[in-house]
C-alpha cells in the first residue's frame, strides 16, 4: 500500500470470500455449523457464518447480529490479505486498513544508481511500528528480483524476515535490537538491516 503513514501488520487467509470484523469476546454466540447451506437465503443479519453469506452474497457486506460484527466481501474471492494500521501520536491504531484490491500502482522498485561513494540504495521499511532500513548493495545478487518487486511487496517481504529473525521488534528496547541486528548482519556481504534513525 503506498501510504507512508500505514504500517503492514500482517496478512490473514480467506477460504470463504468473506471476512468478519468484530470483537472476539463475542464468538461464544458465533453460529458456525450449518446443514444446508442454501438456508444463507433465510439468515438475514444472523450472527454467524450463514448470516454473513446472506450479507456478502447479497449487499456485499452488512451488519451481523445486534451490531457484534461487519461481513464484507474481499474483493476478487480467497487469498491472503494484507492488513495496514495508522497509529496516532499517543502510539495508538487509530485506523485500520485491509487492502483487497491492490490499488497503487505496483511497477517494479527503482534502484538507485550505484557510485563509488555510495555502493548501495537503502529501503525503509516498517516492521511492528519500528522503522528500519533494508540496505542493498550493488553486488546483490537479489538485485534483479528486488528491481521487479513493488514496493508493498519488498516492504512485507522485510517486515516477514524481521519477525522470522528477531520477532515483534516492538518489544525490544533500542540496544537491544541494535544488539539482535549485529547478529542478523554478521557476514553479510549483499545486504544488511539497519535501524532507521534518521
Amino acid at each position: 500500500m503506498n501510504n507512508p503513514g500505514l504500517i503492514y501488520l500482517g496478512s490473514f487467509r480467506v477460504d470463504s470470500g468473506q471476512a468478519v470484523i468484530g470483537d472476539p469476546c463475542y464468538l461464544d454466540g458465533w453460529q458456525a455449523k450449518y446443514e444446508n447451506f442454501d438456508d444463507y437465503k433465510n439468515r438475514s443479519g444472523e450472527y454467524g457464518y450463514l448470516g454473513s453469506c446472506h450479507a456478502t452474497l447479497t449487499n456485499g457486506y452488512g451488519v451481523l447480529g445486534q451490531g457484534e460484527a461487519v461481513a464484507v466481501t474481499t474483493g476478487y474471492g480467497d487469498g491472503h490479505y494484507p492488513v495496514y494500521a495508522e497509529f496516532n501520536e499517543d502510539g495508538r491504531i487509530s485506523r485500520v486498513v485491509i487492502e483487497f484490491i491492490e490499488m497503487e500502482d505496483e511497477e517494479g522498485l527503482e534502484i538507485e544508481p550505484f557510485s563509488e561513494d555510495t555502493p548501495y540504495t537503502d529501503y525503509p521499511f516498517t516492521s511492528n511500528g519500528v522503522r528500519f532500513l533494508s540496505r542493498v548493495f550493488f553486488n546483490s545478487p537479489l538485485i534483479e528480483k528486488i528491481s521487479s518487486m513493488g514496493t508493498k511487496e519488498f516492504a512485507r517481504l522485510n517486515h516477514e524476515t524481521m519477525m522470522d529473525v528477531i520477532g515483534n521488534a516492538s518489544l525490544f528496547s533500542h540496544d537491544d535490537l541494535l544488539s539482535k541486528l549485529k547478529v542478523v548482519n554478521k557476514d553479510a556481504t549483499h545486504n544488511l538491516v539497519l535501524l532507521n534513525e534518521g
